[in-house]
């Protein structure tokens, strides 16, 4: 007997991100893979949706001296704070990364890109707006680029985010 989908479940959003990665590792602006990765920082597990750059040989990391560090958001529409609070642990994610290589990297000088990697335009130009979030980016040296999905793609999207809204509705009625 096959599980019924949970309103809630994100695996159509996660292959997405899969695909997004390696759309952008294949550009001619990277021509490279890039996979998930997941760091152990002082005792705590990071896991990054994309990495250029790092490796982990017998339990110790390999670093180049250029890094790039990835997190997709494969979502669409006018974010919530819910939604803002995702992307705002996403940035601090790779921040606390970022801190980490370059304090057990003896590589210098070392050169760590960090990327919010999005779908969807209309919502790169809501965290580029005038505000906090917008100047936490610049000052933490972010990019934003937007990757485009396939019209397939994008209505799986919409459906997925349709039903877990629905999801969320379901569970505040049971509280």
């Amino acid at each position: 007997m096959e599980k019924e989908k949970h309103l809630s479940d994100s695996k159509v959003q996660r292959k997405i991100e899969a695909e997004v990665l390696k759309k952008l590792g294949d550009s001619e602006r990277f021509n490279t893979d890039i996979f998930p990765f997941s760091f152990h920082l002082d005792g705590y597990r990071f896991d990054v949706d994309g990495v250029i750059g790092v490796s982990e040989i017998d339990g110790h990391y390999q670093f180049e001296e250029n890094i790039h560090l990835f997190e997709v958001y494969a979502r669409i529409g006018k974010l919530e704070s819910g939604h803002k609070r995702k992307l705002n642990g996403d940035v601090l994610k790779l921040i606390t990364v970022e801190r980490q290589i370059r304090k057990t990297s003896s590589i210098q000088p070392l050169t760590i890109n960090k990327y919010i990697v999005l779908v969807h335009k209309p919502i790169k130009d809501q965290i580029e707006g005038k505000n906090w979030f917008a100047s936490t980016l610049h000052l933490f040296g972010f990019e934003v680029v937007v990757v485009e999905i396939s019209e397939e793609d994008m209505k799986k999207l919409e459906s997925t985010i349709k039903d877990q809204a629905e999801g969320f509705k379901e569970r505040k009625k049971k509280k």
